[in-house]
């Protein structure tokens, strides 16, 4: 049995060839305690489920289990879920691969008959309203050096509501233009989750909660897609995708705006960028009567940034966002190992291009995943043992 994160380069193209073929798989499902300390993993049937996900929600993942069995009372609402997606590569070597793909506190719980629901949210749902911060350790423990750099001060307010799981990476990160007053202020009265992601944006990271129940600090990258949905034999399409184009989300221009300063009571621009002219989105592609037309996004940073990190943010940034008119809907094989946010490629007969995995639904049994939009995943995706 190895785990995904440990598979090597040619490990990995085993793995991602057999998603593509008849493969075994298998659904663990774990309980944790409320400081997240393993208490067992459960022997039940699962009779239903999915992790519904969406990049764009405040609650990014969101599961949906009905399972059977003398211990699926064990999943109460004062406990935490991990559910581990197992894919069959049956090579030497290279048995099973776990996969985790959901980790968080159970919200709701029924039964009917012999079956068991349970329902859950991922992690950032404890960062979220009606949690308040006013009584956080970060505020009101005046003794507490306040952090300067982006990592320490994310590490300060995840564990000031207990979270311990971090991969904040190495490096500082940037410096923050944060004193005590004003982060208690946003404390006691702002969406503190929303803030953080913000801040994480603004210096060209990404602040999120895997599906392992890590909270990730990531530099944001435009480089080579996770993952490439092809059609025909040897690839992962069920069905031909859908392709729609929404010029409301397009962006073709950013200007990125650093904090004020001393000098400047005022924003300061850092930063500016444009898609080429090339480009079908580019303003002058767009030109209207001779004048080029700006969809600017304007990106406002509390990291202090040299004029490369800001030119980095706008390069990194737009081109991400000038997918944003694009969305691509489609049910293929499932691939376990992708995460909301993910830079994703097609190629298929009627389509092929790149665009930002956001919202994907992903069946814990016998059915195609979704990706593009959230469905109820049949019961008749269910037959057969998945443990």
């Amino acid at each position: 049995m190895t785990q995904y994160e440990n598979l090597t380069g040619a490990e990995r193209k085993l793995y991602v060839a057999a998603l593509a073929q008849a493969h075994g798989v298998r659904i663990k499902i774990s309980v944790y305690d409320r400081d997240e300390k393993h208490e067992e993993d459960l022997d039940v049937r699962i009779t239903g489920g999915q992790v519904d996900c969406d990049a764009d929600a405040d609650i990014v993942r969101q599961l949906s289990l009905d399972c059977v069995g003398d211990k699926a009372g064990h999943l109460t609402n004062d406990k935490f879920i991990r559910v581990t997606y197992e894919v069959e590569v049956g090579v030497a070597g290279l048995d099973w691969v776990q996969v985790p793909v959901f980790f968080g506190p159970i919200t709701r719980t029924s039964s009917d008959a012999d079956v068991y629901h349970v329902e859950a949210s991922s992690k950032e749902s404890l960062m979220l309203p009606p949690v308040w911060f006013g009584y956080g350790r970060a505020v009101v423990d005046p003794t507490t050096p306040f952090p300067q750099s982006l990592r320490a001060f994310i590490s300060m307010v995840a564990q000031s509501v207990g979270e311990t799981k971090l991969a904040l990476g190495h490096s500082k990160g940037p410096a923050i233009s944060l004193d005590r007053k004003k982060w208690e202020r946003i404390a006691k009265s702002d969406n503190v989750w929303t803030f953080l992601q913000r801040l994480a944006r603004g210096s060209n990271r990404n602040l999120a909660y895997r599906g392992n129940g890590v909270l990730a600090l990531e530099v944001r990258r435009s480089g080579h897609p996770r993952f490439i949905f092809r059609d025909g034999r040897g690839g992962t399409l069920v069905t031909k995708p859908s392709i729609a184009w929404d010029m409301k989300a397009a962006r073709n221009a950013i200007r990125v705006m650093g904090p004020k300063t001393k000098q400047s009571k005022t924003p300061t621009l850092r930063a500016k960028w444009q898609l080429p002219r090339f480009n079908y989105l580019s303003p002058g592609s767009l030109s209207r009567g001779g004048a080029p037309r700006f969809l600017m996004e304007i990106v406002d940073v509390d990291a202090v940034l040299s004029p490369k990190q800001a030119r980095e943010i706008a390069h990194t940034s737009l081109n991400r966002l000038a997918t944003g008119a694009l969305d691509v809907a489609f049910t293929c094989l499932p691939v376990p190992h992708l995460e909301p946010g993910d830079l994703v490629a097609i190629n298929a007969e009627n389509f092929a291009g790149r665009f930002v995995l956001k919202k994907y639904t992903l069946p814990l049994g016998l059915d195609e995943m979704s990706i593009g939009f959230n469905r109820n995943v049949s019961a008749k995706g269910y037959r057969g043992a998945i443990r």
